[in-house]
């Protein structure tokens, strides 16, 4: 399951929505199926990506919704951050930026920095994309170095690219 919902992620985030959407519904149904609540999250949060990328928006927002509901109530912090994440990207690929924009991210608690980096980090890139260049350029600098993670890394990356052709 862990490898699967990487690997589902992992096509999502190349843009290879046809080939992830069908491994993160499998895992979905496996997760479900074996009660790994534990995995669910993040199998939900792959199959959101997937449906993201094909413009199918109520499947992505179930999807998400369906994630977070399972992190929060599994008490799963780190999982919840990456939903986070997902959700404000969610957002913005469709242009709503208020929205992506009030959801609370927690910073206490026991998930790990490279969740919190992420979902700041996505923040960072709302931010930017709505031309508050000021206030993407402070939050990825707060985050910036705070995670050696990849998704955090690449996504302070394009904030900084984004601000840089917003301000000439």
């Amino acid at each position: 399951a862990g490898f699967e919902c990487t690997y589902a992620t992992a096509l999502g985030l190349g843009a290879r929505y046809d080939d992830a959407l069908p491994v993160a519904e499998a895992v979905v149904d496996l997760a479900k199926r074996f009660r790994l609540d534990f995995a669910l999250p993040y199998a939900l949060c792959a199959s959101a990506i997937a449906h993201a990328g094909h413009r199918r928006w109520a499947e992505a927002h179930a999807d998400i919704e369906e994630a977070l509901h399972e992190a929060r109530a599994g008490r799963h912090a780190y999982a919840e951050h990456i939903c986070l994440a997902e959700m404000i990207r969610l957002f913005a690929q469709q242009g709503n930026h208020s929205a992506a924009l009030v959801l609370d991210i927690p910073t206490s608690g026991h998930s790990l920095p490279a969740g919190i980096a992420e979902a700041l980090a996505s923040r960072a890139l709302v931010l930017a994309s709505a031309s508050r260049l000021t206030e993407a350029s402070g939050l990825a600098e707060e985050v910036r170095g705070s995670s050696q993670a990849i998704e955090p890394t690449v996504l302070i990356a394009a904030v900084d690219a984004i601000v840089a052709v917003k301000s000439g």
